[in-house]
């Protein structure tokens, strides 16, 4: 899929602005520079600069949901339907079945209101009474559970609709709120979306901006440090640490900690260099305590608007 970004002769200097807020004291802080929050349609992720005109990288996931996430929602949303449906048909056959009590009720009076014999009158009274109270019980009691069932249904279908109506206006956005280190906030602009691989490339118009410059991912040895640079769950501008694991395929494995929130972010080396996109662990649920970052070198394979960029030795 592809996009286009505006472009415009100005360009705002966004480096210059983030290195006299934050001087960077390491290379980690360094890349913290380059590092940003991408909120959209349905949450936020992480990004990085990749050149120093405004491309930043992503996975594609932070920007639109992951269509084995819509269908296995779609069976949840249908199953929850039917159980709506069943729930309701149930209350209809109870409030039958109570309307066919006060219905017997009914006749039980017109029976003791008829009845001349005072005992046998008496008697029928007392249990058109007694009947006449757990009905009003059984009454009062459904129409409770069915006020609650009414006010979850409600929520429920506001949720549904909310869902349709994120997902709707994720898959046909083309433009996101950034917000650097500094906290300023910045449309960028979709470019294109990967068809193979879980990655995605926006552009921030009009900027000079902080990258972080790509190092060889292939040459990184297990033992060696990374990396892990995002706002997981929440937590804004956070760095984690850990070691490569291991390569697997264009994976990079690692024991660095890597959650929802810093997924799209960068995995650096001791450098600062980046070599991989943190990614979601839904490759990874089964491997407790391991990572994956897709390889940077796949990324700049991946889009040509990234052809130029060169790896740093």
């Amino acid at each position: 899929m592809n996009g286009s970004a505006p472009t415009d002769s100005e360009a705002k200097d966004l480096k210059k602005q983030l290195y006299d807020k934050f001087p960077p004291r390491t290379v980690v802080e360094e890349a913290t520079l380059g590092t940003l929050t991408i909120k959209t349609p349905v949450g936020s992720g992480s990004g990085f600069f990749i050149t120093d005109d405004g491309y930043i990288l992503t996975n594609k996931h932070v920007i639109k949901l992951d269509e084995r996430e819509i269908e296995k929602a779609g069976s949840q949303i249908e199953k929850a339907d039917k159980d709506v449906e069943q729930i309701t048909k149930g209350f209809a056959a109870e409030e039958d079945r109570l309307n066919m009590i006060e219905e017997s009720l009914e006749r039980l009076k017109a029976r003791a209101d008829s009845e001349n014999n005072p005992s046998i009158k008496a008697a029928l009274e007392n249990k058109y009474h007694a009947d006449s109270d757990r009905l009003y019980s059984m009454k009062k009691a459904l129409k409770a559970r069915k006020q609650e069932f009414i006010d979850k249904k409600e929520d429920y279908e506001k949720g549904k609709q909310d869902f349709y109506s994120k997902t709707s206006e994720a898959d046909q956005a083309t433009k996101f709120t950034v917000i650097l280190k500094d906290n300023s906030e910045h449309q960028a602009y979709l470019v294109a979306v990967s068809q193979k691989v879980d990655l995605a490339l926006l552009k921030l118009k009009r900027a000079k901006t902080p990258r972080l410059k790509p190092g060889k991912s292939d040459n990184m040895a297990q033992g060696e440090k990374a990396y892990a640079i995002g706002s997981p769950i929440g937590l804004k501008d956070s760095v984690s640490s850990g070691v490569i694991s291991g390569h697997d395929g264009d994976f990079i494995r690692t024991d660095t900690k890597i959650y929802p929130g810093n997924s799209g972010g960068p995995l650096i080396d001791e450098k600062g260099r980046v070599v991989g996109i943190n990614t979601l662990k839904a490759i990874t649920y089964k491997f407790e305590g391991l990572g994956f970052a897709i390889k940077i070198n796949t990324a700049l394979r991946e889009f040509t608007q990234l052809s130029n960029v060169r790896y740093e030795e």
